[in-house]
Protein backbone atom coordinates (compact mmCIF):
# COMPACT_ATOMS: atom_id res chain seq x y z
CA UNK A 1 0.00 0.00 0.00
CA UNK A 2 2.24 2.73 0.91
CA UNK A 3 5.11 1.62 -1.19
CA UNK A 4 2.61 2.03 -4.19
CA UNK A 5 1.25 5.17 -3.34
CA UNK A 6 4.75 6.77 -2.22
CA UNK A 7 7.40 4.38 -3.76
CA UNK A 8 10.44 3.16 -2.24
CA UNK A 9 12.94 5.67 -2.69
CA UNK A 10 14.70 6.65 -0.04
CA UNK A 11 15.27 10.49 1.10
CA UNK A 12 17.97 12.56 3.34
CA UNK A 13 16.79 15.35 5.40
CA UNK A 14 19.28 17.58 6.83
CA UNK A 15 20.24 18.28 10.23
CA UNK A 16 18.89 22.16 10.28
CA UNK A 17 21.80 24.70 10.24
CA UNK A 18 21.00 25.85 13.91
CA UNK A 19 21.65 22.50 15.05
CA UNK A 20 23.91 21.37 13.24
CA UNK A 21 27.14 20.89 15.47
CA UNK A 22 28.28 19.14 18.25
CA UNK A 23 28.97 19.22 22.02
CA UNK A 24 31.75 18.05 23.52
CA UNK A 25 31.44 16.00 26.22
CA UNK A 26 34.48 14.02 26.94
CA UNK A 27 37.83 14.12 25.44
CA UNK A 28 37.34 13.15 22.03
CA UNK A 29 33.53 12.72 22.49
CA UNK A 30 31.00 15.32 21.02
CA UNK A 31 27.64 14.81 21.19
CA UNK A 32 25.12 16.20 18.19
CA UNK A 33 23.08 18.99 19.19
CA UNK A 34 20.21 18.15 16.79
CA UNK A 35 20.09 14.63 19.34
CA UNK A 36 20.26 17.10 22.52
CA UNK A 37 18.01 18.89 20.96
CA UNK A 38 15.13 16.15 19.81
CA UNK A 39 16.02 14.50 23.96
CA UNK A 40 14.93 17.99 25.54
CA UNK A 41 11.99 17.76 22.75
CA UNK A 42 10.70 14.12 23.36
CA UNK A 43 11.06 14.81 27.43
CA UNK A 44 8.77 18.08 27.63
CA UNK A 45 6.67 16.13 25.31
CA UNK A 46 6.53 13.40 28.14
CA UNK A 47 6.06 15.59 30.44
CA UNK A 48 3.00 17.72 29.17
CA UNK A 49 1.21 14.32 28.19
CA UNK A 50 1.74 13.30 32.08
CA UNK A 51 0.22 16.64 33.29
CA UNK A 52 -1.98 16.57 31.07
CA UNK A 53 -3.40 12.98 31.44
CA UNK A 54 -2.83 13.49 35.31
CA UNK A 55 -3.57 17.07 36.35
CA UNK A 56 -6.53 18.33 34.41
CA UNK A 57 -10.16 17.90 33.55
CA UNK A 58 -9.11 16.85 30.02
CA UNK A 59 -6.61 14.38 31.62
CA UNK A 60 -9.82 12.66 33.15
CA UNK A 61 -12.20 12.89 30.34
CA UNK A 62 -9.78 10.99 28.70
CA UNK A 63 -8.49 8.22 30.98
CA UNK A 64 -12.50 7.54 31.84
CA UNK A 65 -13.30 7.59 28.33
CA UNK A 66 -10.89 4.59 28.43
CA UNK A 67 -11.93 2.98 31.07
CA UNK A 68 -15.66 3.23 31.10
CA UNK A 69 -17.47 4.83 27.75
CA UNK A 70 -20.92 4.62 28.82
CA UNK A 71 -20.24 6.40 32.03
CA UNK A 72 -18.64 9.36 30.17
CA UNK A 73 -21.64 9.30 28.05
CA UNK A 74 -23.74 9.73 31.11
CA UNK A 75 -21.68 12.26 32.41
CA UNK A 76 -23.00 14.76 29.71
CA UNK A 77 -19.54 13.93 27.98
CA UNK A 78 -19.10 11.99 24.28
CA UNK A 79 -16.72 9.28 24.62
CA UNK A 80 -16.62 8.79 21.45
CA UNK A 81 -15.84 12.63 20.92
CA UNK A 82 -13.15 11.96 23.28
CA UNK A 83 -11.77 8.54 21.45
CA UNK A 84 -11.12 10.79 18.19
CA UNK A 85 -9.70 13.67 20.21
CA UNK A 86 -7.15 11.07 21.42
CA UNK A 87 -6.80 9.61 18.08
CA UNK A 88 -5.73 13.11 16.46
CA UNK A 89 -3.78 14.08 19.54
CA UNK A 90 -1.73 10.18 18.97
CA UNK A 91 -1.59 11.06 14.61
CA UNK A 92 0.27 14.62 15.68
CA UNK A 93 2.42 13.27 18.17
CA UNK A 94 3.52 10.44 15.23
CA UNK A 95 4.14 13.34 12.67
CA UNK A 96 5.89 14.98 15.30
CA UNK A 97 8.05 12.03 16.24
CA UNK A 98 8.29 11.39 12.31
CA UNK A 99 9.73 14.87 11.88
CA UNK A 100 12.05 14.84 14.52
CA UNK A 101 13.76 11.09 13.46
CA UNK A 102 13.87 12.81 9.66
CA UNK A 103 17.24 14.28 9.93
CA UNK A 104 18.50 11.07 11.70
CA UNK A 105 17.33 8.48 9.55
CA UNK A 106 16.61 7.95 5.94
CA UNK A 107 12.75 8.77 5.06
CA UNK A 108 10.82 6.29 3.06
CA UNK A 109 7.59 4.95 3.03
CA UNK A 110 8.27 2.09 6.09
CA UNK A 111 10.19 3.63 8.11
CA UNK A 112 8.11 3.65 11.24
CA UNK A 113 7.69 -0.30 11.18
CA UNK A 114 10.70 -0.99 13.31
CA UNK A 115 9.56 1.85 16.00
CA UNK A 116 5.86 0.77 15.94
CA UNK A 117 7.48 -2.92 17.26
CA UNK A 118 9.52 -1.41 19.76
CA UNK A 119 6.96 0.59 21.12
CA UNK A 120 4.40 -2.52 21.57
CA UNK A 121 7.52 -4.16 23.60
CA UNK A 122 7.39 -0.57 25.11
CA UNK A 123 3.93 -0.95 25.90
CA UNK A 124 3.61 -4.91 27.35
CA UNK A 125 6.84 -3.54 29.29
CA UNK A 126 5.43 -0.27 31.22
CA UNK A 127 2.29 -1.55 31.35
CA UNK A 128 -1.68 -0.50 29.76
CA UNK A 129 -2.94 2.15 31.28
CA UNK A 130 0.26 3.87 32.94
CA UNK A 131 2.01 7.31 30.91
CA UNK A 132 4.85 6.89 33.18
CA UNK A 133 5.01 3.34 32.44
CA UNK A 134 5.78 4.35 29.24
CA UNK A 135 8.22 6.62 30.14
CA UNK A 136 10.27 4.23 32.13
CA UNK A 137 9.46 1.02 30.15
CA UNK A 138 11.46 3.15 27.25
CA UNK A 139 14.42 3.86 29.14
CA UNK A 140 14.86 0.32 30.23
CA UNK A 141 14.52 -1.16 26.67
CA UNK A 142 16.89 1.25 25.14
CA UNK A 143 18.98 0.21 27.86
CA UNK A 144 18.71 -3.14 27.66
CA UNK A 145 19.06 -2.65 23.60
CA UNK A 146 22.08 -0.58 23.73
CA UNK A 147 23.72 -2.93 26.27
CA UNK A 148 22.63 -6.15 24.37
CA UNK A 149 24.49 -4.18 21.02
CA UNK A 150 27.35 -3.74 23.28
CA UNK A 151 27.74 -7.04 25.39
CA UNK A 152 26.33 -9.70 23.24
CA UNK A 153 25.90 -8.63 19.54
CA UNK A 154 25.21 -11.62 18.03
CA UNK A 155 21.67 -12.11 20.28
CA UNK A 156 21.18 -8.40 20.35
CA UNK A 157 18.25 -8.13 18.52
CA UNK A 158 16.21 -10.94 20.32
CA UNK A 159 17.24 -8.94 23.73
CA UNK A 160 13.91 -6.86 23.98
CA UNK A 161 12.07 -9.51 23.30
CA UNK A 162 13.56 -11.37 26.14
CA UNK A 163 12.90 -8.98 28.14
CA UNK A 164 9.01 -8.29 27.24
CA UNK A 165 8.86 -12.14 27.58
CA UNK A 166 10.03 -12.22 31.23
CA UNK A 167 7.88 -9.21 32.16
CA UNK A 168 5.11 -11.57 30.63
CA UNK A 169 5.91 -14.41 32.19
CA UNK A 170 6.44 -12.99 35.90
CA UNK A 171 4.18 -9.68 35.50
CA UNK A 172 1.81 -9.97 33.10
CA UNK A 173 0.48 -6.41 33.66
CA UNK A 174 3.33 -4.62 32.94
CA UNK A 175 6.32 -3.31 35.43
CA UNK A 176 4.66 -0.19 36.08
CA UNK A 177 0.84 -0.85 35.41
CA UNK A 178 -1.85 1.52 36.57
CA UNK A 179 -3.39 -1.72 38.45
CA UNK A 180 -5.12 -2.69 35.42
CA UNK A 181 -4.49 -5.75 32.49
Amino acid sequence: GRSFIAGNDFHSVPVPALLDWSVPVAAGFAYSAYRLAVLAACLLVAAGMFWTIERTRAGAAIRAAAEKPEMVDLLGLDARGVHMLVFGAGTALAMLGGALAAPLYSVYPNMGDGFLIVSFVVVVVGGLGSVAGAFWAALLVGLVDTLAKVFVPVGAGAAIYVLMAAVLLFRPSGLFSAGRA
